[in-house]
């Protein structure tokens, strides 16, 4: 929303600083000049820092579940509006240390297909300069297929800016920004977004910010009729039934939007879901009315924080996981070779309900007989496993399904993958750890980690020639204009789930 604060002429800060240390240089690329210094917040650095350190201190949050903050959602108003709420998140993520920050916001000021991520120089506030995370901007452009490095649209965006003198206020020095602008986009480009993102926090101390108003212009009553149904959908609801129930065709008469970011708030979901343990909590709730502005026309407000334990989130399936998982293969197995009806699919209870990727890998004889699989995590790790042991069963189109007469000969192992990561040198995979996915065109591929032991390839070579031969893509192709991602799968059988 804008509305404009007391204006005030544009002062540098007396030093610079990378995410707020003082005493840091800019980078000497281009820098990103402040577009809503002035006008949404004010520009003069000892009044900005004085304003947001006071917001931050009158904060009063709700405890919040113990933790590390993963992800939270703020607004992006003018300040004399929306920073009272803002400052409930930011005032949770005082004193705390990250990597690199992803700020994730609707494009308001150009239109933007899918995702737009800015790689350019850093980012100037009245605080200082904030530096750009440039290699792992580049890495989420390249890898997902609806970024794109983005243009113009992030010079006069203002719900990116907005965080940052909170972001510089409040964080331990030493962090990095990569912002995101979101467009017009599906539930699918969302969730890999979030698990390319995912996939980043194993290697990085990242927080993913969704930057959003809620309704807009509606009057005040039914302004927080409407913020509440949003809030609650994002507090309660899967990503998938947060996007229904804020779709456009639900909006109530008078109001335009259930939430501008409302892609950004979903990546969030989508985010947290992955990390199978993490609790979300909305801090607080307000109005454009609460701050003095039309009751008649509001814009509404929300903070919101997510909480997990990633070092969880991670660790090994446990034995009583693995033996489950079992069962689930071998119950699945016995039905489809015996015709009968397929068994109902697990609850998605405790880490049955992780969302991983899947292979199931039926062999005979030690010849392989059947392996089908979900690359991604979008399934609870219980019914991927057994759809895939369904599948890999019956609808390998490269066997025969397996008949009631094989089950005593038939071995399996399953194996539970992490999301892709972008392999930024296909030669840097690592033989018996690594699993690889190659996209050319229209043509794809996957080989599991344990592949080159199975089949003697030694050398990097010949692994990347054996994914372009699965692909169907010529020699070579892996080195000519494919994009390519490895995994990590954790690999078992009824041997090694057993206790």
């Amino acid at each position: 929303m804008r509305i404009a604060l007391a204006a005030a002429a544009f002062v540098m800060a007396a030093s610079c600083s990378e995410g707020g240390r003082p005493g840091a240089e800019a980078s000497s690329m281009e820098i990103r000049p402040p577009a809503v210094a002035g006008s949404f917040y004010p520009a003069d650095g000892a009044v900005l820092s004085s304003l947001v350190d006071s917001l931050v201190d009158a904060a009063d949050p709700p405890a919040i579940p113990a933790g590390t903050i993963v992800a939270g959602v703020a607004p992006h108003a003018g300040y004399v509006f929306s920073a009272p709420t803002a400052a409930l998140l930011y005032r949770c993520l005082r004193g705390r240390r990250y990597d690199t920050v992803y700020v994730i916001a609707p494009a308001h000021t150009a239109p933007v297909l899918g995702f737009s991520v800015y790689d350019g120089g850093p980012f100037l506030t009245p605080l200082g300069a904030v530096e750009v995370d440039t290699a792992a901007a580049r890495r989420l452009a390249r890898a997902h297929p609806s970024c794109s490095r983005g243009g113009p649209e992030h010079a006069g965006e203002h719900a990116v800016e907005v965080q940052l003198p909170f972001l510089q206020s409040v964080l331990e020095p030493g962090w990095r920004l990569v912002p995101v602008l979101a467009g017009s986009t599906d539930p699918n480009s969302v969730r890999l977004l979030a698990e390319l993102l995912y996939a980043e926090s194993a290697h990085a101390a990242i927080l993913v910010i969704a930057s959003s108003d809620l309704s807009h212009y509606p009057p005040e009553a039914l302004a927080r009729a409407s913020d509440s149904v949003t809030m609650t959908a994002w507090s309660t609801l899967p990503m998938e039934g947060f996007l229904d129930a804020t779709s456009q065709a639900r909006l109530p008469r008078g109001v335009e939007t259930f939430a501008c970011g409302r892609v950004p708030m979903a990546v969030v979901l989508a985010y947290s879901e992955l990390f199978g343990n993490a609790e979300r909590t909305v801090l607080g709730m307000a109005s454009s009315a609460d701050a003095g502005g039309d009751p008649e026309a509001v814009v509404g407000y929300a903070s919101a924080v997510v909480t997990a334990d990633p070092a969880a989130a991670r660790a090994p399936l446990s034995a009583e996981t693995r033996l489950a998982l079992c069962r689930i293969v071998e119950e699945n197995l016995a039905a489809a070779a015996t015709r009968s009806s397929r068994p109902p699919l697990p609850a998605a209870e405790g880490d049955l309900g992780l969302l991983r990727g899947v292979f199931v890998t039926y062999t005979e004889g030690g010849l392989l007989r059947g392996c089908i699989g979900t690359i991604r995590p979008v399934y609870p790790v219980g019914a991927a496993t057994a759809m895939m042991a369904w599948s890999a069963a019956l609808e390998d189109p490269r066997f025969p399904a397996i008949s009631a007469g094989e089950l005593g000969s038939i071995e399996y192992e399953i194996s539970v993958l992490t999301p892709l990561e972008l392999m930024e040198d296909p030669l840097s995979v690592r033989l018996g750890t690594d699993g690889l996915y190659i996209v050319r065109g229209g043509s794809s591929g996957v080989l599991l980690p344990q592949v080159p032991g199975e089949v003697g390839w030694t050398t990097p070579e010949q692994f990347l020639e054996g994914l372009c031969e699965k692909a169907g893509l010529p020699p070579g192709s892996w080195a000519d204009g494919a994009t390519i991602y490895r995994f990590q799968a954790e690999v078992f059988g009824p041997a090694q789930a057993a206790p």
